[in-house]
C-alpha cells in the first residue's frame, strides 16, 4: 500500500482505541524544548480531562535519524493512546506497555499493507 497519512492515522486510532481528536503539527525546524526529539506528544485537558492530543513532528530530526515520518506519527499515537487510557508511566516513557503497544500496531499496521520499520528502538527510545 502506498503510504498515506490519513489512512495510517485512522488506522492507528483504530487499533490503539484512540477516541479523542488528534492535531498533527509537522515543523520543518525543531523548537528549542525539543531539540533531539523526531516527534512529541501532548494532551489537551479540559477540567482535568482529555479532549484531545497534539502530535508534533519534527522534520529535521526525522530526516536525520532512522525513523520516517510514518513510523514516527505512529509511535507518538502510541503515547496519545497510552495517555487516554491511563497507561502512560511519567517515569518512563517507553515501559513494558509501551513495547507491547508498538508491536502489536507494527503487526496491525503491517497486515493492512503499511511498511513499518521501527516504532520502538531500545537504544533511542531510553526515557
Amino acid at each position: 500500500m502506498k503510504p498515506d497519512l490519513l489512512l495510517l492515522i485512522k488506522a492507528c486510532q483504530e487499533c490503539l482505541q484512540i477516541k479523542k481528536p488528534i492535531t498533527l503539527k509537522i515543523r520543518t525546524k525543531s523548537r528549542k524544548d525539543s531539540q533531539g526529539l523526531a516527534g512529541y506528544c501532548d494532551s489537551y485537558f479540559r477540567k482535568d480531562k482529555i479532549v484531545g492530543h497534539k502530535v508534533v513532528i519534527n522534520l529535521d530530526i526525522v530526516f536525520s535519524s532512522e525513523y520516517n515520518i510514518y513510523d514516527t506519527i505512529a509511535h507518538e499515537l502510541i503515547h496519545a493512546s497510552m495517555l487516554e487510557n491511563g497507561l502512560f508511566n511519567i517515569d518512563f516513557h517507553h515501559d513494558k506497555t509501551f513495547q507491547e503497544l508498538a508491536h502489536h500496531l507494527t503487526q496491525y499496521l503491517t497486515n493492512i499493507g503499511f511498511e513499518i520499520d521501527c516504532l520502538y528502538d531500545p537504544v533511542t527510545d531510553t526515557e
